[in-house]
């Protein structure tokens, strides 16, 4: 799974392709997509008008920008050092 709704226990449920929950207005959501060798760890606010980031990585880490219904969303790219 790549994430799931944040509440009182761990994941109230996780999100895969065949989950048949509805996110509800102003739910939380872990986002944690995953690679081999890297992950994301987000908090995701559910509102009437999109996907609210509640995380934010450091100024000097890296970025991407991504886009979901013409909205820009800045997103951590993989630091290599």
């Amino acid at each position: 799974h790549q994430g799931g709704r944040a509440g009182y226990a761990n994941r109230e449920f996780v999100v895969t392709p065949s989950t048949s929950q509805i996110a509800l207005e102003r739910q939380a959501f872990a986002w944690n997509p995953s690679i081999s060798g890297a992950k994301i760890e987000d908090t995701v606010l559910c509102t009437s008008s999109g996907p609210e980031l509640l995380t934010e990585p450091s100024r000097d880490w890296p970025m991407l920008q991504g886009e979901w219904q013409g909205r820009r969303l800045p997103r951590a790219d993989i630091l290599v050092r």
